[in-house]
């Protein structure tokens, strides 16, 4: 008889225990919808916890793939920087917000008709979408809907990470190089001209305008060869037909070669806005037209 009410009473702590966790179970889902003006988690993943995340804006659709010690940009299939990646993932993968509507009906009045960006977390548990729309009243806040259509407002950090575009995350390095190694240059133009390096110290000039002559490798350097070394770009575009027109590379201003010593080249398709102090340029015809500083291409104007 005492084992059995032993029993009894086990099963009894056994079953509070259970509603307890049921109850606390409870309250922690039902904490989601909290008071209103309260901030509660709308997402919350660790960094191993994803295997693709996706964005779409207005502008492009592209997808970081995790490599597991990196990340890669799927489209370009090139490692993405990784500062740019930490910085953003810690604005998107942990995000709160005030509860404003659930099952939000009428999206259009926060922008969702035409949002500023979609983001799908590919996980290992599955995927979550969060969807971008506009600004608050006053502007210190983005509305969001998550996937079950619930309604919003989070800082705006979390907004501008969501909202990301492909070239923050890209290597942005236009060219660089040893200048030792450079050969030779060229560039065509109104003013073309070629160089071939002779010595040390010694460019031979080939030059519509001037002839034939040679100048000192430190005259070249400071005139021509100034950013050889490193040149960057700000941002980049698609290269498409519409981009090419918009920053006038359907009709370049020139085309800069650069070739080294074991023959590789860079060619460089040009367009300078030297009122807005920038380059816009294809490099060896390819998917991205990169928006660079305009003096890096000052030999397009500039004479030995």
């Amino acid at each position: 008889m005492k084992r059995y009410g032993s029993s009894i009473a086990a099963l009894c702590i056994l079953a509070v225990m259970l509603i307890c966790w049921f109850a606390a179970d409870r309250m922690k889902t039902e904490n989601k919808f909290n008071k209103e003006g309260e901030r509660c988690e709308i997402i919350s993943l660790e960094r191993a916890d994803i295997e693709e995340i996706s964005f779409k804006n207005p502008e492009e659709d592209f997808t970081l793939v995790n490599n597991g010690d990196s990340f890669v940009i799927k489209e370009r299939n090139v490692e993405a920087d990784a500062a740019a990646v930490s910085r953003t993932l810690d604005s998107i993968l942990k995000i709160d917000g005030k509860l404003l509507a659930e099952s939000c009906a009428d999206t259009a009045q926060y922008g969702f008709d035409k949002p500023k960006a979609v983001v799908d977390f590919k996980t290992r548990g599955g995927n979550i979408t969060l969807m971008l729309g506009n600004l608050t009243p006053a502007e210190t806040e983005y509305y969001l809907m998550d996937d079950d259509g619930n309604l919003y407002s989070i800082y705006t950090s979390a907004g501008s990470g969501l909202a990301s575009k492909r070239w923050q995350f890209a290597d942005l390095t236009l060219f660089t190089s040893v200048y030792g190694d450079i050969d030779e240059v060229s560039v065509s133009g109104e003013d073309g001209f070629s160089a071939e390096r002779k010595a040390a110290d010694t460019w031979k000039i080939k030059s519509k305008k001037e002839g034939s002559y040679e100048v000192s490798d430190e005259r070249f350097r400071s005139r021509i060869g100034l950013y050889f070394d490193n040149m960057y770009a700000k941002r980049l575009v698609a290269n498409n037909e519409k981009n090419r027109a918009v920053y006038g590379l359907d009709l370049p201003e020139g085309i800069v070669t650069i070739t080294n010593k074991n023959g590789d080249k860079a060619e460089f398709k040009v367009f300078r806005n030297k009122e807005k102090q920038e380059a816009a340029v294809i490099k060896n015809d390819g998917e991205d037209i990169f928006i660079t500083i305009d003096s890096y291409f000052d030999m397009l104007d500039i004479m030995p």
